[in-house]
């Protein structure tokens, strides 16, 4: 079996043998070592709601350089190659030169609307997949899906939905008392905010985003997130699954987090590495959102609005 241990998993074991973090010290294992056996591939990652693993995975520009070996294991003797094949292609899409994240997110999304429609086929052909991600490079590379980002509708009924989700959260931040009370209560205010105000505060939000991202290049530590999400969770996961739901889920912890960070910014304190693990840990540890009412069909449109 292929065995790969990306660089932060490598660095983390090398260097954190003692993590002295609020979950290591309440956890009964307090090893964050995670393997995931899938086909014939054992991937090593870290349970990133441990800080130190958090800031090896979020902080290094290398933290997905990967070391392949092999061992003993026994590979799976009904390999499903055709989600081997479709997360290689959406980790691909993530790491290629030519898009920013937010373009990867936005190639993911249709690739994975492209795909659904060819479910019944994907056991004879994920060579299928190969070809449609290689069309989504040559359209990054040309400038041509940048231009389609930009041309997006704006559906600010999901952004709400998406606000008053992380307004209801019951978030615990591992940050100095004051700027622990600034937040929650940002964050509480959106629980009692009427739709029309979401949008707008979804609005001054994102242009805090904007802004914020590029001071503090945050760029990196968004590409090391989705790179995370694709490659520890097998992105999008079992073939039964509606690829639009996944997607929606993905983008909607996304969405989440730019607004966490905008709202850190909005209190003027300095962004370190240890409010970024502490703000990231804090909305990933209470996992994915459940309660989505949307259609199927419009899963992937609403995620892409949330980019």
């Amino acid at each position: 079996m292929e065995h790969y241990q990306p660089e932060f998993v490598v660095r983390y074991l090398a260097e954190n043998a003692d993590c002295a973090c609020p979950h290591c010290l309440s956890s009964d294992d307090a090893n964050p070592l995670t393997s995931i056996k899938f086909n014939n591939q054992q991937r090593d990652s870290l349970d990133v709601t441990c800080e130190s693993a958090a800031r090896q995975m979020l902080l290094n520009p290398d933290a997905f350089v990967l070391h392949a070996g092999k061992n003993d294991e026994i590979a799976d003797a009904q390999p499903d190659i055709w989600l081997e094949t479709l997360n290689q292609e959406c980790l691909n899409l993530a790491m290629h030169p030519a898009l920013t994240v937010e373009l990867s997110l936005f190639a993911i999304g249709i690739l994975l609307s492209r795909v659904q429609q060819y479910q019944g086929a994907k056991a004879n052909d994920p060579a299928l997949l190969v070809t449609m991600a290689q069309e989504l490079c040559l359209l990054a590379e040309q400038g041509v899906l940048a231009q389609q980002y930009v041309a997006l509708p704006q559906i600010g009924t999901v952004q709400t939905m998406a606000l008053k989700s992380l307004g209801a959260k019951r978030m615990s931040f591992n940050l100095p008392p004051m700027e622990k009370m600034a937040v929650a209560l940002k964050i509480g205010e959106l629980k009692i905010m009427n739709d029309a105000q979401l949008v707008d505060r979804a609005s001054s939000l994102q242009t805090q985003w904007n802004v914020f991202k590029t001071a503090n290049n945050l760029a990196l530590i968004y590409r090391n997130i989705l790179i995370y999400k694709l490659y520890t969770d097998i992105f999008p996961g079992k073939n039964d699954v509606c690829y639009g739901e996944k997607f929606l889920r993905l983008t909607q912890q996304f969405f989440q987090l730019k607004m966490l960070f905008a709202i850190w910014a909005e209190t003027g304190n300095e962004l370190t590495d240890d409010i970024i693990s502490s703000l990231y840990i804090s909305l990933q540890s209470l996992g994915e959102d459940v309660d989505i009412t949307i259609n199927d069909e419009e899963k992937v449109l609403y995620a892409l609005a949330l980019i």
